[in-house]
């Protein structure tokens, strides 16, 4: 089913630029989420439909805000298979190590920004772990040392999930 012909002409306007950004006249967050499948989203991840249609804007260009501040920017593609997270995905899926069965939080913020939250298989929030611990890996496996073998993989102040 498509959308009424006005909301679709407004949100086509915004995705090439010649429209307002989404409105923020409704006062709730609008949010998705997405289990990591590889095979299907490593060079691109489809917004659900049902989202699109909640948010009659969004910009083409948008910001994915992680939990620890750091950010990527990504292009959005909307063709006939629907709107699809495209450049800069997999730069996103390479910083944070996604791994098949993760899960991401979507919550977009009405202003070209999603803020993302990333789960484990274990159902634990990631917080950027996986770059970090890798990175740590990486250095080992060249032959370098880590900075002090006191040197924490994730903040003091988070606790781990024990599964």
């Amino acid at each position: 089913m498509k959308p009424p012909p006005r909301a679709r002409e407004r949100r086509k306007a915004a995705f090439h630029g010649t429209g307002p950004s989404c409105s923020s006249s409704s006062p709730r967050c609008l949010e998705f989420f997405k289990v990591f499948i590889p095979s299907f989203s490593s060079r691109q991840l489809r917004v659900p439909p049902d989202f699109v249609k909640q948010c009659e804007i969004i910009p083409r260009k948008v910001i994915l805000r992680e939990l620890s501040g750091r950010s990527w920017n990504v292009g959005l593609l909307e063709n006939a298979g629907g709107l699809f997270i495209k450049n800069g995905w997999s730069e996103f899926v390479k910083d944070n190590d996604l791994q098949f069965g993760d899960c991401l939080l979507f919550e977009y913020d009405m202003s070209s920004v999603f803020h993302i939250k990333i789960f484990g298989r274990n159902g634990c929030r990631k917080d950027g772990r996986g770059l970090a611990r890798k990175r740590k890996q990486d250095s080992l496996t060249l032959g370098g040392a880590p900075d002090s073998a006191n040197t924490p993989l994730m903040p003091k102040h988070w606790a781990p999930c024990v599964s």
